[in-house]
């Protein structure tokens, strides 16, 4: 799991030389929801829930222009969420691949790894893994309203065979709505 966070911070270091004059350096912030999303299953019966608990966040992000309307954009963001007096907080790291449909207007698909960092989270994988799309609307040449959802595809308890023969399933989703500035 280091190892492949290792990977992605050296990546986006390593394209930092591509095409440096376009480039684009930025911070945002916004809101942030974490959805968990449980599943139970006995013997072909099943049952689900979610819940979700909101909060913010605050990241860094490097713009890579590939061309004219394509772009690879690797963020790092922290975020933290509070839900009946309970806080968390994760490292999101989302990679981006950006299209500009219209002037002002962008589409945007890519994976988004997720690290846990409370140190409570006893029974539950830290690291996970998700499929993000998003939208992204330019209010000026550096400023942008940013709205993103990422479904999470890796299974984020560490043991689901410990109330065997029931199958439990757990998965995260996350929701960003912010605001971002180009430098």
């Amino acid at each position: 799991m280091k190892k492949l966070l290792v990977a992605v911070i050296v990546t986006v270091l390593g394209l930092s030389s591509v095409n440096a004059q376009k480039d684009a350096f930025g911070l945002s912030a916004g809101y942030s929801s974490l959805i968990v999303k449980a599943k139970a299953s006995y013997q072909g019966d099943s049952d689900s829930d979610s819940d979700s608990a909101g909060g913010f966040y605050i990241g860094l992000f490097k713009e890579f222009n590939i061309d004219e309307k394509f772009t690879i954009r690797p963020e790092f963001q922290f975020a933290v969420y509070s839900s009946d007096g309970d806080n968390s907080s994760e490292l999101l790291i989302p990679v981006m691949f950006k299209y500009e449909v219209a002037r002002s207007f962008s589409l945007m698909a890519g994976p988004q790894f997720d690290y846990l960092l409370d140190d409570d989270a006893d029974g539950l994988n830290k690291f996970g893994l998700g499929l993000a799309l998003g939208a992204e609307v330019d209010l000026t040449e550096k400023l942008f309203l940013n709205l993103r959802y990422s479904f999470g595809v890796s299974e984020r308890l560490e043991d689901d065979e410990i109330l065997a023969p029931v199958e439990l399933d757990a998965r995260f989703d996350t929701f960003n709505l912010g605001l971002g500035y180009k430098f």
